[in-house]
């Protein structure tokens, strides 16, 4: 082929595709002259004038399409036998497919066009002429009935192959012509057919042999073939859409699933066990080279090669458990043969950790069988493999931490003989899972941290988001179990940034809530707190976290935050649900932890004996999970218990125990509560002085943690600690917040506490104190201003002055404080209707002209504030605390500013403040939702925001990005006419509508 000369035709209207298609050819073919035309008139011109071999047609041309023209040229008998190929715009539909074989088009190739692509079509095209040529030269096609529909289009498929039409090829081509009367496209049926009984056998084995294999990565596919140019075949198939997914410009395809299912059925019939085995082996070593063990471990499971795919999970360790394989390896797991797993570690091993993710109650008996099957084989590797994996299980999945402390005993050992002949992945697991276990099972903090460091350390280096997340999360625990809650809190922004990178569901994203919930309750943020727990329970699917350990603990966190409130019956009620449904809490563990906080319940509520019982008992087990960092919460609980029963000597032995505990620990997490509780303890016995030292203690502590909380706090505490710690005027700023925190009142500088008042202004107006309310809509409609003006001013004080003048600015000054006094005087009355005479006292304060209000809460400072401090955390980039401070502004808005009251002075101005800064903090909420993975979640407050402003076209932009991103057509289309109809009731015109809904560009968002 390469000595003849060749004359192909080019036809488009576009001239710079013809010039770019001209010089493609002509640098690299230079045996072929081009010839161009930009139009259909013009091309069959020249085909009239001209020897034509083949022709590449444009389909959408003025004057002539493409298909006309091909028709008109097989029309002619002087150019009916010329290869045709047809240029589309776009893929080529089957009905485009369709019609253009009709036409007599033998091909397709779509724009734009790469120079790769183009060249192979054309040469492609000149083996189709060669084989024009011959077929003329025996008598041409008419006389072999080759001129079908059909046959011409195995006629491309067989000069895929080569570079012409053999003997061979030509008595294939006389088969086919007697087994496939008529015209019309081939059915995939038929083709399957055809290929069993009629193509030679080189065909036959090559797509049984590909047909074992799920994905046909193009190297892979030419190492299996036995086929001289297998790549332009199946290429030559994917542009027919006959069989095929995929592209060679993808560099892979796959087989339809009927036809890989007939093809497989014939390849057990046409193929021996053995090549079989050998195309499994083959590309699963192809797939390990190119370092993809996820496809190798495919390749051998459907192979059934138990043997081969031991040895590959011993070679990769633990790297298949990365976050990026999840989803397939759960999916071909659930298709090991367990009689196949059970007699191998690895296997073992692997469906263990893959129950950690649905059926968490089989994951110690899977471990377990493992750590079996590697200490018998002597292969202290894989021993050490599984160890990583049950130091996470016993704290997050069934609760078995009392067995933690021997197996890190055992991970130590073999850490110290393995680690430095691992890979960096498997390095990093066995860092982190031994960090883990220093932490909760030895509770040496210091050696934990030094691992950590080391791990961190290596990270930097290497690219493993999973990783990166279980060590932002492990640094987290740390943190809080040594105080340091802003060390904490970083942790926490790192381990998000990980999170987001990763399946949205993925454990490090489960464990990061459960880490989320234990750091809030710390730090004292209740409101969070709150929100935080019921994601946890949201996020396990088909209860999974009812059974997980994870239930108790976080039962255990939100007991503790209910009895914070003061709600002991709430706290006590949780408890028992965990103990009665969840098997990790009855472990020794878990079970001594809330059995001891109970126990605390029951003494609070004066049942003495039962307080007693499950104090002791708690007590006893948690020697059984030997364990000393866990001791200290025990200790702590158990003094606290001694405490309401009057048994203040066992209450100082618990207490001073479980401080000695937490100084060798070297931990922070619960020694304020330990300092707080010894307080109230000496001063039961009289002993101010050790008393006053220990809040000494305790408010150091706190200052140095930044928190006004601890753990076990008590509004009883807090009341207990207040009278001495009154002497102290350098505690007086953290008694201040603490009392605001958790009783709800002010203190005063004469030490007295008063009830913190609330006044509600969104979605209503009313004045709620110590559970009464007093709706101000009897106070009459100037009162009601005058509170609401006060309420947005500087430091909640204005002037009778400049309330006179912003109220009643056209009245004469006699006039205005008339006005003013019978203002005040009705607020003052309808408030203490129902407060009494203390409103004027201690709330609403008129002295040396200055009207005040104090000791209030009012939801519209408090929603502003919050907003505020979202945006400093956005500006610093720690994105998760400013998500939690949207949320803690969203319990504030119950609708807008004053809402159906007459706002006078500048409240107009401040219900607009306040309205846009809800749809701040709709949108900014919604946009780090998104960000992270909860799309649903963002949707709801998307929709939230645009009924609250129809015409938000940011909102509007965001939805319509996520409606393309889940192509729901119908909702794009009903947005746009919303947001079109919302424009027209604001008075647009149609001009500017229609240039408004533009810029979304809702064009992209179609079909």
């Amino acid at each position: 082929m390469a000595d003849q000369q060749f004359t192909l035709l080019l036809v488009d209207d576009n001239p710079t595709n013809l010039a770019l298609l001209e010089k493609i050819i002509e640098l690299d073919l230079p045996q072929v002259r081009v010839l161009t035309a930009s139009n259909g008139p013009d091309g069959l011109q020249l085909a009239a004038q001209e020897r034509i071999d083949g022709a590449f047609i444009d389909v959408q041309m003025p004057e002539m399409s493409g298909l006309e023209m091909c028709r008109r040229l097989k029309a002619e008998p002087r150019t009916a036998g010329m290869p045709l190929v047809l240029i589309t715009a776009h893929v080529a539909s089957p009905e485009m497919r369709a019609e253009g074989l009709e036409v007599g088009a033998y091909d397709f190739i779509s724009q734009p066009i790469s120079n790769v692509e183009m060249l192979a079509r054309v040469k492609v095209m000149l083996r189709l002429c060669e084989g024009e040529r011959q077929s003329q030269q025996n008598g041409g096609a008419q006389a072999t009935g080759l001129d079908s529909i059909r046959l011409r289009w195995f006629r491309g498929l067989l000069l895929s192959v080569g570079g012409s039409l053999t003997d061979e090829d030509q008595r294939l081509l006389q088969a086919l012509a007697q087994e496939l009367p008529g015209d019309g496209e081939l059915k995939e049926e038929q083709l399957l057919d055809l290929l069993e009984r009629t193509f030679p056998q080189n065909w036959r084995r090559t797509f049984c042999k590909l047909a074992l294999l799920k994905k046909l990565p193009l190297p892979l596919l030419n190492k299996l073939s036995e086929l001289e140019d297998v790549e332009a075949v199946f290429d030559y198939l994917y542009r027919h859409n006959s069989l095929l997914t995929g592209s060679a410009v993808e560099e892979q395809f796959s087989f339809t699933a009927s036809g890989r299912e007939f093809l497989r059925k014939l390849a057990y019939r046409e193929l021996s066990a053995d090549e079989r085995k050998q195309v499994y082996l083959l590309a699963s070593d192809w797939y390990q080279l190119r370092q993809d063990p996820l496809s190798a471990f495919a390749c051998l499971l459907r192979g059934e090669q138990s043997q081969a795919l031991s040895q590959l999970l011993s070679q990769v360790g633990l790297e298949l458990t990365a976050d990026k394989y999840r989803p397939e390896l759960l999916a071909l797991l659930a298709q090991l043969p367990e009689e196949q797993a059970v007699s191998c570690g690895w296997q073992s091993l692997y469906v263990g950790i893959g129950c950690f993710y649905s059926r968490p109650q089989e994951v110690d008996t899977w471990l377990e069988l493992a750590r079996a099957r590697f200490v018998d084989a002597g292969d202290q590797r894989g021993e050490l493999m599984v160890l990583t994996r049950q130091v996470m299980q016993f704290l997050v999945v069934d609760g078995q931490v009392e067995l933690g402390p021997e197996r890190v005993l055992r991970m130590r050992e073999l850490a110290q003989q393995q680690l430095e002949l691992l890979d960096p992945f498997n390095r990093l697991n066995v860092l982190m899972s031994v960090g883990l276990g220093e932490l909760f099972y030895s509770g040496d903090l210091k050696r934990c941290e030094q691992l950590l460091a080391a791990g961190l350390s290596e990270l930097m280096r290497e690219d493993f988001p999973d990783l990166q997340a279980y060590f932002s999360l492990l640094k987290a625990v740390l943190g809080l179990f040594q105080g340091r809650y802003l060390v904490a809190r970083a942790a926490m922004e790192q381990a998000r940034t990980a999170i987001m990178s990763l399946q949205r569901h993925s454990f490090p994203a489960a464990l990061f809530r459960i880490v989320a919930c234990e750091l809030l309750y710390a730090s004292g943020d209740l409101v969070a707190f709150e929100q935080r727990r019921h994601q946890v329970e949201k996020s396990w699917s088909d209860g999974a976290f009812r059974r997980s350990a994870q239930l108790p603990l976080l039962y255990f966190y939100v007991a503790l935050t209910e009895m914070s409130q003061g709600n002991n019956a709430a706290a006590e009620e949780l408890i028992d649900v965990a103990l009665l449904e969840n098997p990790a809490a009855r472990k020794p563990h878990y079970q001594s932890w809330l059995l001891q906080l109970r126990g605390l319940l029951h003494a609070k509520s004066g049942r003495m004996e039962s307080a007693r019982e499950d104090c002791d008992k708690a007590l006893r087990l948690r020697e059984k999970a030997a364990i000393e960092l866990h001791q200290v919460p025990n200790l702590l609980l158990a003094g606290m218990t001694a405490l309401e029963l009057d048994d203040t000597a066992a209450a100082v032995d618990f207490l001073q125990r479980g401080l000695q505990l937490s100084e060798k620990q070297q931990e922070g997490r619960y020694r304020s509560g330990l300092h707080a509780s010894l307080a109230v303890a000496y001063l039961q016995q009289k002993d101010k002085s050790a008393a006053k030292q220990q809040l000494g203690f305790l408010f150091d502590l706190l200052r140095r943690q930044r928190v006004d909380s601890f753990f076990a706090l008590t509004p009883e505490l807090v009341q207990q600690l207040l009278p001495l710690a009154l002497t102290e005027p350098a505690w007086s700023d953290q008694l201040r917040c603490m009392a605001r925190l958790w009783l709800d009142s002010n203190l005063l500088d004469d030490g007295r506490l008063v009830p913190l008042a609330r006044l509600q202004t969104f979605g209503g107006y009313n004045f709620f104190l110590q559970g009464k309310n007093c709706e101000l809509s009897k106070a009459g409609q100037a009162s009601r201003q005058l509170l609401a003006l006060l309420a947005v001013s500087p430091d909640r004080a204005l002037s009778s002055e400049l309330i006179m003048g912003t109220l009643w600015p056209e009245s004469p000054t006699s006039k205005a404080r008339n006005s003013f006094d019978s203002s005040l005087s009705r607020l003052r009355k309808a408030l203490e209707t129902v407060f009494g005479k203390q409103i004027r006292e201690d709330y609403l304060i008129l002295e040396k002209g200055m009207l005040l209000l104090r000791n209030l809460h009012i939801d519209a400072i408090e929603f502003a504030a919050e907003i505020e401090e979202s945006r400093r955390h956005i500006q610093r980039r720690n994105l998760w605390q400013a998500e939690l401070a949207y949320w803690r502004a969203d319990r504030f808005w119950q609708g807008e500013f004053l809402a159906g009251f007459e706002l006078e002075a500048d409240l107009p101005y401040r219900s607009d403040q306040y309205s846009q800064l809800r749809l701040e903090q709709l949108d900014g909420l919604a946009r780090l939702l998104e960000q992270r993975g909860d799309i649903d979640e963002a949707v709801r407050l998307l929709k939230i925001g645009l009924a609250f402003e129809p015409t938000h076209d940011g909102m509007v932009q965001k939805l319509l990005d996520i409606y393309q991103q889940r192509n729901e057509i119908r909702a794009i289309h009903q947005l746009l006419d919303n947001y079109r109809r919302a424009l027209q009731a604001e008075d647009y015109s149609a001009e500017e509508i229609d240039e408004l809904i533009a810029t979304l560009n809702p064009g992209r968002f179609e079909g």
